[in-house]
């Protein structure tokens, strides 16, 4: 919303105050859930996610499950203030730093660049949830699971490594900028090959559903961990909707995969959520703006990862036919 609003000239400095309002207590531990550093596996938990008594206390935390996700929205947002703000992100750049290393550590030698550590700790593993034989991102954690290690949300994995790499280029450092991009890279292509299904990498029954749900190491699922329905596997592949989302989900892709979509929009029975409308409309937009901005206007409630400013943002900007 800040870059909305900066873009309209409208609210920035207060908006600005709220996230900074919001991003202090985390880094400076005051909050009620705290970060701190695991030394059994090197990296930065939620204190109740490593001290839960149940293993998916904060979705799995302390395990070190869908850190990248999650962490990914921090890192966005401190390069949002940064962006106008660097002092203040600079003041509490050893707990951002840490937050950073956690999911995009590009090296396990650490060394000083001008006075200022860049992404590189013998405390952290190289890149953690990056499987640089399969070219993405595992989010699951120290665990097994039958099909190996597994991930369905792609698009938050983008969203991290696109927060990476603008931090890195609001503070001016190389090496936090290159390696946020290097992983965003990586991932959005895997994104379009495995993700986005087609003929030439699935059978043509699988391929005709447009979207994988999950991949894991030994199998592809038209599933999610959360719900059955046909808008989990497409949008939690898709959201959030930020400006790094053009870049992987084409026009061409969205003409066929949105009527396979659209379709759950007129399921008579379990009707489809107020939020998961929210994202299928954006969605929509990329291939029809005018019937999605309609379409957004009847929403009555967002999701906590979008809101109706960005989306009528998103549906303004995006290109018309």
């Amino acid at each position: 919303l800040v870059l909305i609003a900066d873009e309209l000239n409208q609210g920035t400095t207060k908006l600005l105050d709220q996230l900074e309002d919001w991003l202090l207590p985390w880094f400076v531990g005051k909050n009620f859930d705290f970060f701190v550093y695991d030394t059994v596996w090197g990296g930065v938990c939620s204190v109740k996610g490593l001290r839960g008594v149940f293993w998916m206390t904060d979705f799995g935390n302390g395990w070190y499950n869908d850190h990248h996700f999650h962490y990914g929205y921090f890192i966005y947002a401190a390069a949002v203030v940064a962006k106008y703000r660097p002092d203040f992100v600079l003041r509490h750049r050893a707990a951002l730093m840490s937050i950073v290393r956690d999911i995009a550590n590009n090296s396990p030698h650490e060394y000083v660049v001008f006075d200022m550590c860049v992404s590189c700790s013998p405390y952290f593993p190289l890149a953690r949830h990056m499987s640089w034989f399969d070219g993405h991102s595992f989010a699951s954690g120290v665990y097994v699971l039958d099909g190996g290690k597994s991930q369905e949300s792609v698009s938050e994995a983008i969203n991290a490594y696109y927060g990476v790499y603008l931090l890195g280029q609001a503070l001016s450092m190389p090496a936090v900028e290159h390696m946020g991009r290097h992983l965003m890279t990586l991932e959005m292509r895997a994104a379009t090959t495995y993700w986005q299904t087609t003929d030439a990498i699935y059978g043509s029954v699988y391929a005709q559903n447009q979207m994988t749900g999950q991949i894991g190491s030994t199998k592809v699922t038209y599933a999610t961990w959360f719900g059955p329905e046909v808008e989990h596997m497409h949008l939690i592949n898709l959201m959030p909707f930020t400006p790094v989302t053009e870049l992987f989900v084409s026009a061409a892709f969205v003409t066929r995969e949105y009527p396979i979509l659209a379709k759950a929009l007129h399921r008579p029975a379990a009707p489809m959520d107020e939020i998961w409308k929210g994202y299928t409309y954006l969605d929509h937009a990329i291939v029809d703006a005018k019937a999605a901005w309609a379409e957004v206007a009847t929403l009555k409630s967002f999701d906590d990862g979008n809101s109706r400013a960005n989306s009528l943002y998103w549906i303004a900007t995006r290109p018309t036919n």
